[in-house]
């Protein structure tokens, strides 16, 4: 596996070691090309010319000693400061530069708009970086048995392999409202058969339409299936990561190109503004 083009948003708090310090992990085990250090000067007012003349060159000479004391001298960087909204440049940057992942941490505001708007508009895979849990031993993986989650699935499985982790899947079920109202009282149908059927229909489901990219994965994985109890699905995948030392959290965004703000998928957006205590990587299939 390998990243060719990586971006990190550093804001020149303790937060970048945190983001230097996930890259390093990830480049034990996948192969890291590029990696551009972008820096946005937040500056509404236009106090530009308030900073000293070598301001942008400081910044590039800080960010690039951090870099290479925590990540190595093997990886290429460059630093890239630029002035304006933090979201518009980081987007704008990513959606133009060939980006294969964005990096971002946790103090941008995760359960606010920065990472919120980040996610939707990047038109390529971003991770939110709470805390660094390295090796990756546990990666949960919420499907929901779609196409969507198959591209996923395909994609998750190649990154386990690489650190010879464990895979959890994880599907919360609901019952229909017409399920567990007016058809339950017609068919005679009381709420705990109703469960137990959608329960197996899901389990029916993962064998048709999972198990068969499982074959020659040599993957160790499960399957957690959990009825929502009439909670959001992100709380539930959310509370269940955080209970069972996951050390990554990867769900697909619907949806690439122009169209995948659109598309993007309300797992996602919702487990965005969870607290959660590992990295929560959004997967988007390349469109290249």
């Amino acid at each position: 596996m390998r990243l060719p083009k990586v971006m990190i948003a550093c804001d020149l708090s303790e937060t970048d070691k945190l983001l230097f310090e996930y890259l390093q992990c990830l480049s034990q085990k996948v192969g890291i090309g590029e990696v551009q250090l972008v820096h946005v000067i937040k500056n509404p007012l236009g106090f530009h010319d308030l900073l000293p003349a070598d301001y942008e060159q400081k910044v590039a000479a800080y960010l690039g000693e951090r870099f290479q004391q925590i990540v190595g001298k093997g990886v290429p960087y460059r630093v890239i400061i630029t002035e304006g909204s933090p979201v518009h440049e980081i987007v704008e940057l990513a959606n133009t530069s060939d980006i294969s992942l964005v990096i971002v941490g946790d103090k941008m505001n995760r359960k606010g708009v920065v990472a919120h708007k980040i996610a939707r508009r990047v038109q390529t895979s971003a991770v939110f970086v709470p805390d660094v849990k390295c090796p990756v031993n546990r990666i949960l993986l919420p499907v929901d048995m779609s196409p969507y989650s198959q591209d996923t699935v395909r994609w998750g499985l190649s990154f386990a392999r690489e650190w010879n982790a464990e895979v959890i899947f994880l599907h919360v079920y609901s019952l229909p409202p017409i399920l567990a109202s007016t058809l339950a009282l017609q068919l005679n149908l009381d709420e705990a058969t109703l469960r137990e059927t959608t329960r197996e229909r899901a389990e029916t489901l993962f064998k048709e339409r999972i198990e068969p990219l499982l074959a020659d994965s040599a993957v160790t994985y499960s399957l957690e299936l959990i009825y929502d109890e009439g909670r959001n699905i992100s709380e539930v995948i959310a509370a269940y990561a955080n209970q069972q030392a996951i050390d990554l959290t990867i769900v697909g965004a619907h949806g690439e190109g122009p169209v995948s703000a659109a598309l993007f998928g309300s797992v996602p957006e919702g487990l965005i503004k969870e607290s959660m205590q590992m990295p929560l990587w959004i997967y988007r299939k390349s469109s290249s």
